[in-house]
């Protein structure tokens, strides 16, 4: 039984050496011709090399042992085997020792004897020698086998520690581009915070500037209109327009050396207007003076008598009510002043020009506040936004400190990883190499053993009398490998194979019996792919640029990085364009619309066409205004000539319905309101009579003189106020009432001698227009002159009432050239319709002027 297993063995290795001759050439074209390799098959070629190698030098080893072995050599060899038996030596020393005392004679060599056959002794030896040949046979098979096994298992463990090395390597670098970037981010936080900190800094401090200037300048308004308040009550005359001033103030005229200007020999209202400190205050106060001082002191033509020459009278005396200093008598305005002193002024007149004065000072007050509220809420929206750039900055720094020490520890990990790899590595090559050379000197001596007995054998037989001993060995095929139980992880055996051979030539003459035709070993023992794992996306960053062009990236990270060949990771940042719009881009308008119906119902008239913003401008692009030339076209239209009489006005023939708005403060003067009534009251009887369809509605305004009430009334303070008593703003008579009740009603308003809040009887008048008739014409006028007080709140005001009806139209009186660029703001265009100027009342109360105003809101009239 010993020696079949002995010379199952010796096949077996023998069958190895023999099949695997080709595979060298074979496999020294693969490793060179292959682009890309997994690493199952860089082991395994590896592992083919090497047993290709081992078969080279056994090949060569037994060749030259044949060649060069002596029976001598053999027999020491022999006197060395351990499991040589004392038996088998000693005959085989008596042999030898028989043939060499014998060399004459030719006993032993050439002589044959025919029907010989071994004697008992030398069928023992034969038999222990093969036993033996066997043992030798089957220690070089397994030492081949354990020998290629270790040879493939560390071949593929140090592919594998390759491979997680390679890994390792490819995690630092990953880590070390996070590393760089995170790096990147940090420094971008750490310039970025310190200027915009800078910036913040700079910003609140140039808030902070111009907040002081702008409450040094308010400070000085408010205190002013403190003083205007104290003049105003000086200058009170009363609806009578007589009063204590107006026999006690007059105006001065003096000269110096600059020029003139004009003084108010009046005590305690000099002291007032010596109080006030801006500037622009002084100026106004100047004017209107100059202007009160020629409207009163206006020269008359002279009337010449030719009355006979009187009589040489009796000089006066020159000093009677003088000094010897100038300007220092009666009527004097200070030194150093040329003082005229006219006639007094008009009370009321020169209360008027302190009331626009004053309307003026709080239009620069509520300029000063408007300012400073923008300022306040420019500067907290630059406060915040530059706040949240810091936060954000001091987030994102925090965030990539956080990720940079990830990073760095992961980087220090896969580079640890990677040098214990390494080591690993060096260790298995070491035992690698001194196992191969281990392996190398067992297999020569096995081989010089298996050698030694052959030689001693067939020496052997030759010695006993058989000139040609003849031995057949079995023989047999190549393994023959069938499927392996698992495609993977096949190490600690997981992994088994079955091998078959057969057998090709049986054993004869005494021959090695057959080694075992099947076996068992372990296979594919290379790790299992491990596929590279990916987290979700992070979803779309914030595109890089707001326009111009811009890019959007997404990211996800490796979860796991692949090992073994495994599945490749595929893309970790995408990116996208954004933005692609440009930056400055104008906006694009529509087509133009139809034109208009004629705005006169007779006469030379307009039409108009719009265009409207179909694509808003973007950055700095730029994009035409309402009133534009490009969005808004007027050409001239005729409906024939209007039919008048001149003793009525026209009658209005279409469905409108108008409020008319009435100017009753103190710069209309009582003879001026009266002629304002009666304006109203003839404007009136073109819309009565037979087929007319129109609503109207009278408003009267004026406005309150103390500073408490004007804020009052445009809503500041949140006190609650009545219209007509604080306001002096009244609703006389409202849609639906008949025409000749609201002319009894307008009849009934008194003079209200204040200031002009216009902006508070067009918000009563468009709110009367709720109240208007779906359908109808609605159209908005307003009689005044002078500039009104809130300016700021009137432009709101006439705003909302532009929105509100279908035509704002005003009649200008006595007005100057600065409140006709603000009527003509605040009408409908075009303005050279719908504002009418007039140079006085008188021009006001005429058939002429109201034909004018019925033709522009009629679309048809008749004759009365």
């Amino acid at each position: 039984m010993s020696l079949k297993c002995d010379a199952i063995l010796l096949a077996f290795s023998l069958g190895m050496i023999l099949s695997t001759r080709a595979l060298e050439s074979q496999s020294q074209s693969k490793l060179h011709s292959a682009v890309k390799m997994t690493m199952k098959a860089k082991a395994t070629l590896r592992y083919q090399l090497e047993v290709a190698r081992m078969r080279r030098e056994h090949e060569e080893s037994m060749a030259n042992l044949t060649k060069h072995t002596t029976l001598e050599n053999a027999c020491n060899i022999l006197k060395q085997d351990a499991h040589a038996k004392p038996a088998l030596v000693s005959l085989v020393e008596q042999s030898l020792k028989t043939h060499t005392a014998s060399l004459a004679g030719t006993f032993f060599r050439g002589t044959s004897k025919h029907g010989y056959s071994p004697t008992g002794g030398v069928a023992k030896a034969r038999d222990m020698l093969n036993s033996m040949l066997s043992n030798a046979s089957l220690n070089l098979e397994r030492t081949h086998y354990e020998c290629s096994v270790f040879f493939k298992q560390q071949c593929s463990m140090m592919e594998s520690t390759r491979e997680d090395i390679s890994g390792s390597n490819g995690e630092a670098a990953d880590y070390r581009g996070c590393v760089l970037l995170c790096q990147k981010e940090i420094n971008v936080c750490e310039i970025n915070i310190p200027r915009i900190k800078f910036e913040l800094d700079t910003a609140m401090a140039e808030c902070a500037k111009r907040k002081s200037f702008l409450e040094r300048d308010l400070k000085v308004v408010m205190e002013d209109i403190t003083v205007m308040e104290s003049v105003l009550a000086l200058t009170d005359c009363g609806n009578s327009g007589s009063g204590f001033l107006q026999t006690d103030i007059q105006l001065l005229k003096c000269e110096e050396e600059c020029g003139s200007f004009i003084a108010v020999n009046h005590t305690s209202l000099q002291s007032k207007l010596a109080q006030l400190q801006s500037p622009f205050m002084r100026q106004s106060i100047q004017s209107s003076l100059q202007e009160a001082f020629v409207q009163d002191n206006i020269a008359k033509p002279t009337e010449f008598k030719n009355d006979p020459l009187p009589q040489q009278a009796i000089p006066s005396d020159p000093c009677n009510g003088i000094s010897y200093d100038v300007g220092k008598g009666s009527g004097g305005s200070g030194s150093g002043h040329n003082c005229r002193i006219p006639r007094g002024p008009n009370c009321l007149s020169l209360q008027n020009k302190f009331l626009i004065i004053m309307s003026d000072t709080v239009d620069k007050r509520d300029e000063l506040l408007d300012d400073l509220e923008k300022l306040r809420v420019g500067c907290l929206k630059t406060k915040h936004t530059l706040e949240a750039e810091i936060q954000a900055y001091t987030i994102k720094l925090g965030d990539e400190d956080a990720k940079l020490a990830e990073c760095t520890g992961g980087e220090n990990t896969a580079a640890e990883e990677a040098r214990m790899k390494s080591e690993q590595h060096d260790e298995m090559k070491t035992a690698m190499m001194q196992t191969r050379t281990s392996c190398s000197s067992k297999l020569r001596g096995f081989e010089s053993e298996i050698c030694a007995l052959k030689k001693i054998r067939g020496e052997l037989f030759k010695i006993k009398g058989d000139t040609h001993p003849f031995f057949m060995d079995c023989e047999v095929g190549d393994w023959e490998a069938e499927e392996c139980s698992v495609t993977c992880g096949g190490s600690r055996g997981r992994g088994s194979q079955v091998l078959r051979r057969q057998v090709i030539t049986a054993p004869s003459g005494g021959g090695m019996a057959c080694p075992p035709l099947t076996m068992t070993q372990s296979c594919n023992e290379q790790p299992c792919p491990v596929d590279c794992s990916l987290g979700e996306w992070s979803g779309w960053s914030g595109c890089s640029a707001r326009c111009g062009g811009g890019v959007q990236e997404n990211t996800r990270s490796i979860t796991v990085h692949p090992k073994y060949d495994g599945e490749p990771c595929g893309e970790t940042t995408v990116t996208q364009a954004c933005n692609m719009q440009a930056c400055d881009r104008d906006c694009r308008l529509g087509r133009w619309t139809r034109w208009s119906k004629c705005s006169k119902a007779c006469g030379t008239g307009s039409m108009k066409r719009f265009r409207f913003v179909r694509f808003p401008a973007v950055g700095m692009g730029k994009c035409p205004s309402r009133r534009s030339g490009k969005r808004l076209q007027f050409r001239k239209c005729s409906n024939g000539p209007c039919e008048q009489e001149m003793a009525k006005p026209l009658v209005c023939k279409s469905q409108v319905d108008v409020s008319v708005v009435l100017d009753a403060s103190g710069t209309v003067g009582p003879d001026g309101w009266k002629t304002t009534k009666e304006f109203a009251k003839l404007f009136s009887t073109s819309f009565e009579g037979a087929d007319t369809d129109a609503q109207l509605s009278f408003v009267a305004f004026s406005g309150p003189k103390s500073l408490k009430k004007m804020d009052a009334c445009t809503g500041k303070g949140g006190q609650s106020v009545d219209l007509a008593t604080d306001c002096k703003i009244k609703m006389v008579s409202p849609f639906g009432e008949k025409t000749s009740t609201g002319r009894s009603k307008l009849e009934s308003v008194a003079f209200m001698a204040g200031t002009r809040l216009l902006s508070g009887a067009m918000e009563m008048a468009r709110s009367e227009f709720t109240l208007a008739r779906r359908g109808s014409t609605k159209v908005a006028l307003i009689v005044t002159g002078s500039r009104p007080t809130k300016k700021w709140a009137t432009y709101m005001a006439a705003r909302q009432l532009n929105r509100a009806v279908d035509k704002v139209m005003f009649v200008a009186v006595k007005s100057n050239d600065q409140a006709l660029r603000e009527f003509q703001f605040w009408s409908t265009r075009p303005s050279i319709e719908n504002v009418v100027p007039l140079r006085d009342f008188k021009s006001l109360n005429t058939v002429d002027m109201v034909d004018k105003l019925v033709t522009s809101i009629c679309d048809k009239v008749s004759k009365a």
